[in-house]
């Protein structure tokens, strides 16, 4: 949660244990969370930490028995879908 973008500048501004309101959601989910992990559907867990995100899908495909198609996005479509996407996702509340 720490990692995430806003709350890095808050952590840098505010302190490094300042609680972030844009980040309370999460963090008050977050045992909730840890706990249903524990259930037999998510026996199989991926590491994320070292992996890109086309390492992630492909193991996610994989475990499903799932064929991706190739990504034919070249660098630019690429920035600019995943900048698209980010906006998408912005909040106003």
């Amino acid at each position: 949660m720490r990692e995430r973008g806003f709350g890095h500048v808050v952590q840098v501004v505010v302190g490094k244990d300042a609680p972030s309101r844009r980040e309370s959601f999460a963090v008050s989910k977050l045992d909730l969370c840890l706990e249903r992990l524990r259930a037999p559907e998510f026996a199989e867990h991926v590491w994320t930490d070292r992996l890109t995100v086309p390492q992630v899908a492909d193991r996610i495909a994989a475990s499903a028995g799932l064929a991706l198609a190739a990504n034919t996005d070249g660098a630019l479509r690429g920035c600019l879908r995943r900048a698209w996407t980010g906006a998408r996702h912005i909040r106003f509340d």
